[in-house]
């Protein structure tokens, strides 16, 4: 994030549609977002920290609440599967 507190991954391990969004001095998981049913292939966040973008080989790119991991937004439907997501 731009003020460097928080991290967002997932692990081969974990459903492959779910992010983590990790506090970076603590390593505590700060919210799960899941929704996607398929890999996770983009993610963007937004300048201020507050959005993050995710796009998955699912065909839907979501939009989440970084601070309260909220999904805020989904659409469905793109087929560019390499393509970044631009928050």
């Amino acid at each position: 994030s731009p003020s460097g507190v928080m991290a967002i991954g997932g692990e081969e391990e974990m459903d492959f549609g779910r992010l983590q969004l990790v506090d970076v001095a603590t390593g505590e998981v700060l919210h799960d977002l899941d929704g996607h049913e398929n890999i996770v292939v983009s993610v963007a966040l937004s300048p201020s920290g507050r959005f993050l973008a995710s796009g998955s080989y699912d065909s839907s790119w979501r939009l989440w609440d970084a601070v309260t991991g909220e999904e805020l937004l989904v659409v469905w439907g793109h087929s560019d599967f390499g393509g970044p997501c631009i928050c």
